[in-house]
């Protein structure tokens, strides 16, 4: 016979938590005494129940989720349901479902006919723009996956991302090209396109992306050295979005304003959230107050994604 005395400080320790220490050493005593040969590492401190909990009931997090299609699918769908909804607002303008669509499949064309297909990175290397969800849209309809690069980055970090994606063709404009490196890569200029553009077809191109293929590629910061392309496939965002839809509203219809740059990860949640649910993308001008725009946004009649502490709670716990 074993006997043990436990002597705790009661301010600091109540005679629950005592009682779980004392039943956990208990059940590795009587484990040893059963096996004196088991591995220590392999005694359960933990009774059935505390293992049911912990490892199935608290993990029991399977939902549901379109496993097998690709984002640009998804948004396809939408198109079909609501075409002449508005998707887009820039300033002034206005686009709808149908005309987003159409212009994405123009350029989806144009890069397929170029050689673009699954697991081929495109660079897109533009601002905040009704192009640049075009641009995004059009790469993955494509079958491609899109490396966002920032206008605003110094040079020497685009080319860095350039070279270490082996990116042969990036997106952009008159406004953004400049920052490129002037030789080794292909640059397909919105602007300039426009006419040539007009020739391919609206309708969908056919799909010959798996769901596991990559929709984009994004670097981190670098901030501990050299900055590091993380590979995300078009299922994990399919995931993904089916949660944010879940967790940020009961409403079908989510509406959210973009204010930051296609590089920061979190503008996937602004883009893809709206254009599968119905809603719209606010694209905000580069001069606007944030705030102000975002509130403006969000009146009684529409669901918006606001930046909260608790979404950001849930975000990292989504991680």
């Amino acid at each position: 016979e074993i006997r043990l005395r436990v002597t705790y400080e009661t301010s600091r320790f109540d005679r629950q938590t005592i009682s779980k220490i004392i039943e956990r050493l208990e059940r590795v005593a009587l484990t040893i005494a059963g096996d004196g040969h088991e591995f220590l590492g392999n005694v359960p401190l933990l009774s059935e129940t505390e293992q049911q909990k912990l490892v199935q009931g608290w993990n029991a997090t399977e939902a549901e989720y379109p496993a097998g299609c690709c984002i640009h699918e998804l948004f396809e769908t939408q198109v079909e349901k609501t075409p002449e909804a508005t998707a887009l607002e820039y300033g002034s303008q206005e686009v709808s479902y149908r005309e987003l669509n159409a212009r994405a499949n123009q350029l989806a064309h144009f890069l397929r006919a170029r050689g673009i297909g699954p697991e081929v990175l495109v660079g897109v290397c533009l601002e905040r723009s009704v192009e640049m969800i075009i641009a995004v849209l059009g790469v993955l309809k494509a079958g491609g996956a899109y490396v966002p690069l920032d206008p605003s980055y110094p040079q020497a970090r685009l080319t860095y991302m350039i070279e270490d994606a082996a990116l042969e063709l990036v997106v952009t404009d008159a406004s953004s090209r400049h920052v490129l490196p002037n030789s080794g890569i292909d640059i397909i200029d919105l602007g300039m396109m426009v006419d040539t553009l007009a020739d391919y077809p609206i309708t969908n191109p056919i799909n010959h992306t798996d769901p596991e293929n990559l929709v984009y590629v994004i670097y981190t910061s670098g901030s501990t050295g050299k900055p590091k392309g993380v590979m995300v496939c078009h299922t994990s965002i399919a995931n993904y979005v089916a949660w944010a839809a879940r967790v940020y509203s009961s409403s079908p219809q989510i509406h959210s304003s973009l204010h930051s740059s296609l590089s920061f990860d979190f503008t996937v949640t602004c883009i893809f959230l709206p254009l599968i649910t119905g809603g719209s993308v606010l694209i905000v001008l580069p001069d606007d107050d944030v705030v102000a725009r975002t509130e403006a946004a969000c009146n009684p009649s529409r669901t918006c994604v606001k930046l909260t502490p608790s979404h950001l709670d849930l975000l990292r716990s989504a991680a």
